[in-house]
C-alpha cells in the first residue's frame, strides 16, 4: 500500500475516512496504529434518552387529560379536541410500520414497545443484536430523509407543536382570541354595570332624600297640639 502524507492546522482529519474524525493529540516519531470499529453505545445511549422522555411526556399528558368517572370531574385538558388529537397522532406514528425504511420497519424490530398505558419501553439486546448484524440498516431506519422514524417524528412533532401552522399553535391563537373576545365583553359588561350603579345610586339618593322628607313631615304632624277643650269654654 502506498503512503498518503495529510497535514492540518488544527490537527483534526475530518476527510480521512468517511463518518471518521481523527484529532491528533501529540505528536511521536514511532510509528501508531489506529484501530476503527463500529460501536451501538451512542445509537444505545439514544434510543434509550428518546424512551425516557416520551415516557415524561405521556405520563404527563395522561395526567393533565384525565376524566375521574367516580368524581365526574376532568383534568383541565380532559374533553379538548386538540389535546386529544395530540395522543392520538403521536401513538399511530410509533405504532405504525415505516415502509421505506429500509429492512427495518418498525420500532418493535429494534426492541421499542408500546405498553398497555401507552408508555414506552427499551431492549436495549435487541437492538445491539441488530446492530451487530446490520448496522446499516439500523443507521437508515432513523436517518432516511423521507421515511426513516427521525424525519417522521420531527414531522409531526412541527405539524403538532410548531411556532407557526401547527395545530398547537392554531389552538393557541384560537384561545388568544376568545380571550380577546372575552375581555372585550367584560369591559362592555363592566361599563353598563358600571352605568347601572349609577342609576341606582341616583335611585337611592332620591328615595333617601324623599323618606327624609316624609320623617319630616311627620315630625311636623307630631308637634302639632290639640285644642283644650277648657280653653274653648273660657273664650266663650
Amino acid at each position: 500500500a502506498g503512503t498518503v502524507i495529510l497535514s492540518s492546522a488544527t490537527n483534526k482529519f475530518t476527510n480521512v475516512v468517511p463518518g471518521l474524525e481523527l484529532e491528533v493529540l501529540q505528536g511521536t516519531s514511532s510509528p501508531v496504529s489506529i484501530q476503527v470499529q463500529t460501536s451501538d453505545a451512542d445509537v444505545v445511549a439514544s434510543v434509550q434518552t428518546f424512551v425516557d422522555n416520551y415516557n415524561k411526556f405521556w405520563k404527563r399528558y395522561k395526567e393533565l387529560t384525565n376524566y375521574n368517572t367516580e368524581t365526574n370531574k376532568g383534568e383541565v385538558l380532559a374533553s379538548d379536541p386538540t389535546a386529544i388529537r395530540l395522543g392520538s397522532d403521536v401513538s399511530y406514528l410509533l405504532s405504525s410500520r415505516f415502509v421505506g425504511a429500509g429492512k427495518i420497519q418498525s420500532l418493535a424490530e429494534i426492541g421499542i414497545s408500546i405498553n398497555e398505558d401507552g408508555t414506552l419501553s427499551f431492549d436495549s439486546d435487541v437492538l445491539q443484536a441488530k446492530y451487530a448484524e446490520d448496522p446499516d440498516a439500523v443507521k437508515e431506519f432513523f436517518t432516511d430523509k423521507t421515511f426513516g422514524f427521525a424525519t417522521k417524528y420531527d414531522k409531526l412533532t412541527e405539524s403538532l407543536a410548531g411556532e407557526d401552522v401547527s395545530l398547537l399553535a392554531q389552538r393557541l391563537k384560537a384561545l388568544s382570541q376568545k380571550y380577546e373576545d372575552n375581555q372585550e365583553k367584560i369591559e362592555w359588561w363592566n361599563t353598563k354595570l358600571e352605568r347601572r350603579r349609577q342609576q341606582l345610586l341616583l335611585y337611592f339618593y332620591r328615595l333617601e332624600n324623599t323618606i327624609a322628607k316624609l320623617k319630616s313631615n311627620m315630625d311636623t304632624l307630631s308637634a302639632i297640639q290639640p285644642i283644650s277643650y277648657d280653653w274653648l269654654r273660657r273664650s266663650d
